[in-house]
């Protein structure tokens, strides 16, 4: 048998080059996972949102008093208060005071721009003017989800902004 000259391992080069591939690829992807991470972060907040304005909106429209002080007291409108990294849900009753709900969105998600509030009619789930917008926004990742209020109380959320 004749023995063979060819190497029997890889040289050093070809070593390096496969782990600077592999090093690549691994930074990639871990980048495209943190990136998917803050998305699903975003819409997570975007649908607590959401379900809270179909909470005032349900509220109205059933005339729920529970969270009056006063059992005997009449609802005038339920109110959805805006901050920069939250919300609140206050019914107004005829007398009393009344319990508000809140809404803490997580580090680095807010309101931007902060919308003043959106006030809801009782019995109709109306909202007076010709509706709202609210714009969901992480500063981690500079992406946001864009809810509109109509005025006749349907919320709806975009896919994203422009």
């Amino acid at each position: 048998m004749a023995r063979s000259d060819a190497p029997l391992s890889f040289t050093l080069v070809e070593l390096l080059i496969v782990t600077a591939v592999i090093l690549l690829m691994t930074g990639f992807s871990l980048a495209s996972y943190n990136q998917y991470t803050e998305d699903r972060r975003l819409d997570a907040e975007a649908n607590k949102v959401v379900n809270m304005l179909f909470l005032a909106h349900k509220k109205a429209l059933s005339g729920d008093t529970s969270q009056c002080a006063d059992p005997a007291a009449e609802l005038l409108e339920y109110e959805v208060s805006f901050t920069a990294s939250g919300l609140q849900i206050s019914p107004s009753c005829s007398h009393g005071s009344a319990d508000a709900s809140t809404l803490n969105l997580e580090t680095d998600i807010v309101f931007n721009p902060v919308p003043g509030s959106v006030t809801f009619a009782p019995l109709s789930g109306k909202i007076p003017g010709a509706g709202t917008e609210v714009i969901v926004y992480n500063n981690k990742n500079n992406r946001c989800k864009k809810i509109t209020i109509s005025a006749a109380g349907v919320i709806d959320t975009a896919t994203s902004c422009p």
